[in-house]
């Protein structure tokens, strides 16, 4: 599905949480459209290690486990009692944010359902997690 992606990371809880609003309006074949919402609150140390939970327009919420590297942010999402997946942020070397949605299937595998590219990014060229 052709899809538009707005993503919001900022902030919160006095620098130590990050706060992350996230928008997805796809259009299916017939012209059709369809919202999905989510909103996500982390808690991140000074190792870059940061934990929290996700909110979706479906009325899913999942814990979060993420680790921040020096261009990505990698988040697991799920656990044995939901779906469970990941999400890498990638800062390219062009300054764009590259969003890699993947899921854990029955068999044990990853399997990419969504791949976003951002324009070019002005004002920070960090991951949206780096304090």
């Amino acid at each position: 599905m052709a899809a538009e992606v707005e993503l919001e990371f900022r902030e919160t809880l006095d620098g130590h949480g990050r706060h992350l609003a996230f928008a997805n309006r796809m259009t299916a074949k017939d012209g059709k459209e369809r919202m999905f919402r989510a909103e996500a609150l982390y808690l991140c140390d000074e190792a870059g290690v940061c934990r929290g939970h996700w909110y979706d327009s479906r009325g899913v919420v999942l814990p979060l486990a993420g680790v921040t590297h020096a261009d990505r942010i990698v988040v697991d999402w799920g656990d044995t009692t939901t779906e469970r997946g990941r999400t890498t942020y990638l800062v390219t070397p062009d300054r764009r944010l590259e969003v890699t949605d993947e899921v854990l299937g029955k068999d044990g595998r990853w399997r990419v359902f969504g791949r976003t590219t951002s324009r070019p990014v002005h004002r920070n060229t960090s991951t949206p997690f780096q304090q």
